[in-house]
């Protein structure tokens, strides 16, 4: 029995690793990541979070940050509020 619960928790160890998982790989020595995390994309304080950072898209550039707006079982890149992506849930 332990050794099926041992089982069960690498596979899910595996599932979790190598699932829908974002390949953040590509931004390393590139790019710095900015997560905005919300329950909910109407949230208000998203919402704000987003417009200040709208405010100074040069600073961005200049700063070479990316933008990741992260939902449950979601997400998008950049602060466009266009059709998000589904990501696996945990």
């Amino acid at each position: 029995m332990n050794y099926l619960k041992i089982l069960l928790f690498v596979a899910l160890l595996f599932s979790v690793r190598f699932g829908s998982a974002q390949d953040l790989s590509k931004h390393q020595w590139e790019n710095r990541l900015v997560l905005l995390l919300s329950d909910h994309e109407n949230n208000t304080t998203f919402q704000a979070q987003l417009e200040e950072f709208r405010k100074d898209l040069t600073g961005l550039d200049e700063r070479k940050l990316i933008v990741y707006q992260v939902m449950p079982g979601a997400y998008r890149i950049g602060l466009d509020d266009g059709d998000a992506k589904k990501s696996a849930r945990l």
